[in-house]
């Protein structure tokens, strides 16, 4: 089990692994570090900061360090690296509308949940096969052709011929121009939205 380890004031310039073989090592381990700091972040594989907080030298010292985290973080930071929710639904559903697609078809539906999750996580844009569609057919309560052929229609009725990778690929870029539009100059995406 690898642990992720960063100071809590910092972004993550550089990880510490322990490698543990037992549950002892991994309490030690904890231990160690959440004594050293007063606060321990741990990374999830989606990239989500969780944090151990210690509040062994007090309840007063432990909502204090939380505290300091929260007030560290800053407000105005997540402000400009994280729109709102409202904001993004609505640049996908613009950008969706600048394309020509009809709100009625299933393949904007689709099209609009994807664009979402793209905002959300980046990563998820390749493989489509992989990532995209099993996500999309999964919310939807349908099979990943079906996902591939509702887009497919959605794009061939919007008059747009290119694939479904092109398409979704060029319809995520216009959503992030949009959305750097009504952040600001000085926005810049992060992947980890919406923690």
């Amino acid at each position: 089990m690898d642990w992720i380890a960063h100071d809590y004031y910092l972004p993550p310039i550089s990880y510490d692994f322990y490698v543990a073989a037992s549950d002892r090592d991994v309490m030690r381990h904890i231990d160690e570090l959440i004594r050293q700091r007063g606060i321990l972040g741990v990374a999830d594989t989606a990239g989500r900061m969780h944090y151990l907080v210690d509040a062994r030298d007090g309840l007063n010292r432990g909502v204090h360090r939380m505290l300091s985290l929260a007030f560290d973080q800053g407000s105005e930071r997540v402000e400009r690296e994280h729109p709102d929710p409202l904001m993004l639904q609505r640049v996908v559903e613009e950008t969706l509308l600048a394309a020509g697609m009809k709100q009625r078809l299933r393949g904007y539906g689709i099209l609009r949940y994807l664009l979402l999750q793209t905002a959300l996580d980046e990563s998820r844009l390749r493989p489509l096969g992989k990532g995209l569609y099993p996500l999309a057919a999964k919310y939807y309560r349908i099979t990943t052709s079906q996902v591939e052929r509702a887009i497919r229609y959605v794009a061939a009725d919007a008059g747009l011929r290119m694939t479904n990778m092109e398409l979704i690929g060029r319809l995520h870029s216009d959503v992030m121009l949009r959305l750097k539009e009504h952040m600001g100059p000085g926005w810049s995406f992060q992947n980890t939205f919406y923690s």
